[in-house]
């Protein structure tokens, strides 16, 4: 609702109400339909505004949303789950939960200008509160992943040299999975077994009391100022300061600069030679830490539950038994922990942006704008009581030395990776007409990072010394772009929009935690022997899966998966009632039918192959990626498939 009780006031009153369910959900990729769960939500929002003109020189915005969600999810079973990494995800869903968020949000902004000089002020308040009851993972997940395991001729009997030795190779996590069932029938012990290249190589479960509530808040104030120093150069500055609960980071000063450069063009000057519009502009920006990230660290943390990550042979030699949280809490095996690292602080960036605008002939513009980022204290998780490098046998998990002692894996938020970022973006707009709009778009960008979880080194967890490299989006060349042409007399609208991208970076690992520290993240080295058992060949190189000290591990992110092509389409036609066609005047109600085509040439757009190379699957690609398209059924949001898909929707608007 818009309303202007008198000429100063502009006031705006909105809301909504969703409501749906579906079924399905969770199955997919490598989810066997065992993990099946059904979903619902519920959620109502409000919003009001009010714009405030005091006087000709001054306006005020007062804004303020409520808004409650209630997602729950019904798992169909709660048995055990079993994880064969990269090659299916089986068991029981053990999704059974429910969470409602209730979300608020207050700001005022003031704005006052005078002949050459601005100046504003304002703040912002928000507060989310999460009330969850969840049962994931109270049922266990066993995981199965890859190792080295003897050598199995045709009949599974073991292959041996000359000299009676044992021959050893690497085994995919379905392979170990397949042996772990072979041996068990054949009456093989759990110990035999293991020696044989099967058995879990990890349980984890959680336990205790499922109900959980925490709250965040944060706010900030800020100031803005600008001067007009000539009648071509505009100067501004500002400066804002945010804080959050739960987080004790609390100098969170963030300036702001920025200069503009608009000369005016001359008369009769062809229009090539006129200078652009040049922008620079520089300032901080903070991340808040996530009430979710909070969460799952209380959810360790609480007293009153507990979560385990078990790798201690006496234990996931009772697969396929599930040994409860009592029971381990009756063996005192150790807790996993999570916490937030004493020195934590905020993430922030420092942004510098430089943008020029050029007008061309016929009334298309020009832009280009370079963007350099650098953003500090990034958070990530990393075990601090991980195995010391050289105590850790895969073979034998149960053997190592601890930092802190036997007291279990530690997960610590850190605040102390770095982001750097490199982006150069072109934009050619179209001259805009009431019939037709069309803009053509390009972008490149780099990123490099050190804020990884796992350490990629196969022998040390703590050592992060090769980590920093690209990152997913790291040289991703972006092209697009937009139209939309309307016959006004026929009431009728054609659009379609393009997007194509060169392929995203993935992490090749190993598949294997080799390091002990609860991640499979290690990473190959490039082959130093070619002849070496176990070598992969790739057109990345020859990776070897078993690399010894010193050889070179490969870097992050070495990889690239396929480029990604999409046109979507899409047919619009409108009907007017109660229109004032005299005095040109739109329809008060219009009633909109439209018809959306997804990946309109239908072309299939492979999916990043599968990274492990301790799956089957290893640089395969088994799915596609998403048409993009948004589907709802019955109000749920469903899993989009990637070949061409037609929609249909009806709006009324009044």
């Amino acid at each position: 609702v818009n309303a202007e009780p008198n000429k100063k006031h502009k006031l705006l009153i909105s809301g909504n109400y969703g409501n749906g369910s579906s079924r399905g959900q969770n199955v997919g990729g490598f989810s066997l339909p065992s993990r099946e769960n059904q979903a619902s939500f519920d959620n109502q929002f409000f919003q009001f505004a009010d714009t405030f003109l005091a006087n000709s020189s001054i306006v005020n915005q007062s804004r303020f949303s409520l808004s409650r969600s209630k997602n729950e999810s019904f798992g169909g079973s709660d048995e055990a789950a079993l994880n064969v990494l990269d090659a299916f995800f089986g068991g029981g869903s053990q999704q059974n939960s429910k969470n409602t968020s209730l979300r608020l949000e207050a700001s005022n902004d003031t704005t006052w200008q005078k002949e050459r000089y601005s100046f504003g002020f304002g703040f912002r308040i928000r507060s989310l509160r999460i009330s969850q009851t969840s049962f994931a993972n109270f049922g266990g997940t066993y995981t199965f992943a890859g190792r080295i395991a003897p050598m199995l001729t045709a009949d599974n009997i073991p292959v041996t040299d000359g000299s009676g030795v044992m021959q050893r190779e690497q085994i995919s996590s379905l392979e170990s999975y397949r042996r772990t069932l072979l041996f068990r029938q054949l009456g093989y012990s759990a110990a035999e077994i293991r020696a044989m290249g099967g058995g879990p190589s990890e349980f984890t479960i959680s336990g205790g009391d499922p109900d959980i509530s925490l709250s965040q808040n944060d706010y900030g104030i800020y100031f803005q100022s600008s001067f007009k120093l000539t009648d071509t150069i505009a100067a501004s500055a500002g400066l804002r300061y945010e804080d959050q609960t739960n987080v004790g980071s609390n100098l969170n000063l963030a300036p702001r600069l920025g200069l503009v450069w608009a000369p005016k063009a001359k008369a009769k000057r062809n229009i090539w030679y006129a200078l652009p519009r040049v922008s620079v502009g520089y300032g901080l920006f903070y991340t808040r830490y996530g009430l979710n990230n909070i969460l799952g660290i209380r959810l360790a943390n609480d007293p009153g539950r507990s979560q385990y990550l078990i790798t201690e042979a006496n234990i996931l030699d009772q697969f396929p038994a599930v040994p409860s949280v009592a029971e381990l809490q009756q063996f005192a095996l150790p807790r996993t922990q999570r916490l937030i690292a004493a020195g934590f602080e905020t993430p922030y960036q420092s942004l510098i942006n430089i943008s020029a605008t050029k007008q061309l002939p016929k009334k298309y513009s020009l832009n280009v704008t370079f963007a350099v980022g650098r953003t500090s204290r990034v958070s990530f998780t990393q075990n601090i009581n991980a195995p010391l490098a050289g105590t850790f046998d895969p073979q034998d998990p149960s053997v190592k030395v601890r930092p802190f002692g036997n007291v279990g894996n530690i997960y610590e938020a850190r605040s102390t990776g770095r982001t750097e970022t490199e982006r150069i973006s072109v934009n050619l707009n179209f001259p805009q007409t009431p019939t037709f709009y069309a803009n053509l778009r390009y972008s490149y960008s780099t990123t490099r990072t050190d804020a990884v979880s796992g350490s990629g080194s196969p022998f040390d967890p703590y050592d992060f010394s090769q980590e920093f490299g690209p990152w997913q989006w790291d040289g991703v060349h972006s092209t697009g772009g937009f139209f939309m042409y309307t016959f006004t007399k026929q009431k009728i609208s054609i659009s379609g929009d393009l997007s194509i991208n060169s392929g995203q970076r993935f992490n090749i690992t190993t598949g294997r935690d080799t390091n002990g520290d609860g991640y499979y993240s290690e990473r190959p080295a490039f082959a130093s022997d070619p002849t070496k058992p176990g070598v992969v060949s790739t057109k990345y190189g020859l990776l070897d899966p078993n690399p010894s000290p010193g050889d070179r591990i490969i870097p992050l992110y070495l990889a690239r998966g396929p480029a990604y092509f999409m046109f979507n389409a899409a047919f619009t036609k409108r009907f007017g009632f109660n229109e004032d066609r005299a005095n040109k005047k739109p329809p008060k109600q219009s009633l909109f039918f439209t018809v959306r085509a997804n990946n309109l040439f239908n072309i299939i757009n492979k999916g990043n192959p599968i990274s492990n190379m301790s799956s089957p699957n290893f640089l395969r690609t088994l799915n596609g990626s998403s048409d993009g398209s948004i589907m709802f059924i019955n109000g749920a949001r469903v899993i989009n498939f990637p070949g061409r898909s037609l929609s249909g929707s009806i709006g009324f608007s009044f």
